[in-house]
């Protein structure tokens, strides 16, 4: 990777990543499918604003994956590789303190996701979502009657997604199935108090309004998960 300064509070960079990640999985035959290998290359640009209180970032990536293994449906408890996927996308994030009272995290990403081999067995597999996006913002009073109370709320969600099938037994042309899901958004809050500089209550409450909905799809019968529902947890943090 390589960083440039270009200002005193804006840099630019460019990344390149080599992905070799061994697999355990076999085939019908008992033959390993081999390690998941490809690359990634990314640029991008940061920069610091409102006095340098708030990062923003911006990037373009390139996402290419081989070999991954997914289940053979012809064949239980064993597996096939995917063939080479692109996924090609936009980062962007903002994180900081705009006001010494408020702090703001956001971000959004795009992902276009294409297969790029036809073999049996290329084209199935999960798809990322190709939209994004989360927000989350905390205001906590400094002074006033309500000194060292905190009160937070975001949201963050995704556009629909699926994943493709092969029900062909592993014949040629493959017999693709799309399992689609719809996309969600939930929502988050926080409230915290501080007691002192060193002590800390917070509750956290997620999924406040307990949306239904599926954080993975895999297959038709299996490998579909639900996304998790409303969950509050209340702590106490101390620190020297």
């Amino acid at each position: 990777g390589v960083t440039v300064d270009v200002t005193r509070n804006a840099s630019v960079y460019g990344s390149y990543t080599e992905i070799f990640q061994p697999q355990s999985e076999a085939d019908a035959n008992g033959t390993p499918i081999g390690a998941r290998t490809g690359f990634q290359y990314e640029f991008g640009i940061k920069k610091d604003l409102f006095n340098d209180r708030v990062n923003f970032q911006a990037a373009w990536f390139n996402l290419e994956d081989q070999n991954r293994a997914v289940e053979d449906s012809a064949n239980l408890g064993s597996f096939l590789g995917t063939g080479d996927v692109r996924t090609r996308g936009v980062d962007i994030r903002v994180a900081g303190n705009p006001t010494p009272e408020l702090k703001l995290t956001a971000g959004y990403v795009y992902a276009d996701t294409e297969t790029l081999t036809t073999d049996p067995g290329a084209e199935f597999g999960e798809i990322v979502p190709e939209h994004s996006a989360s927000i989350f913002a905390k205001y906590t009073f400094l002074d006033g009657p309500l000194k060292g109370w905190g009160f937070g709320a975001g949201a963050r969600g995704v556009s629909d997604f699926y994943a493709l099938q092969d029900i062909s037994g592993g014949a040629a042309p493959p017999q693709l199935v799309r399992i689609e899901t719809d996309g969600y958004v939930v929502a988050d809050a926080q409230v915290s108090y501080d007691f002192n500089e060193h002590i800390q209550a917070k509750l956290d409450v997620t999924n406040v309004f307990d949306e239904n909905y599926y954080q993975r799809v895999n297959e038709i019968t299996r490998g579909n998960f639900y996304g998790e529902p409303r969950r509050v947890m209340f702590r106490i943090t101390a620190k020297r």
